[in-house]
């Protein structure tokens, strides 16, 4: 008796399974006909005029929140701006050679043409502005308002 009581109990239980899912199965594919009419309703919304303005401010954290040590304030560089100087138009420079006596570095005087004239030169003399500074027997050193250059021999 014991059994067919279970079996009993396990039958009603399936048939109540199977009810429902028959049940869910019926709706679903003809579901009942219900009114979906949209009610009219003359509801109007205005918003709230705001005249203040919503500020805020950011302030810096004092601490890091993931490693818990302080923040260090860095320090921020102001590089020098660079000062352009205008482009100097040199004149024109040829250099011809050295006059000396042989093996005298003292007395070397410089044979050098600026601008078509020409001129005797020691180290450290000016003439037009351009100053010999120091040379030897196939090149010159010359500075013009500021700016160097070398002169080859011819």
């Amino acid at each position: 008796m014991k059994n067919k009581t279970k079996t009993y109990l396990l039958l009603a239980l399936v048939v109540a399974i199977w009810g429902v899912l028959g049940y869910k199965l019926t709706t679903t594919i003809h579901p009942p006909e219900t009114n979906n009419s949209v009610p009219n309703l003359n509801v109007s919304f205005t918003p709230e005029k705001r005249t203040e303005k919503d500020t805020f401010s950011i302030q810096l954290a004092k601490r890091d929140p993931f490693l818990g040590t302080l923040y260090v304030q860095k320090k921020h560089m102001v590089k020098p701006k660079k000062v352009i100087q205008p482009k100097v138009v040199w004149p024109s420079i040829t250099y011809h050679g050295i006059i000396s006596k042989q093996g005298d570095k003292k007395q070397q005087i410089f044979v050098v043409s600026i601008n078509n004239q020409q001129f005797l030169m020691k180290k450290g003399q000016v003439n037009d502005d351009i100053t010999l500074t120091k040379g030897n027997d196939k090149q010159i050193y010359v500075s013009y308002k500021g700016n160097k250059k070398t002169i080859t021999k011819i």
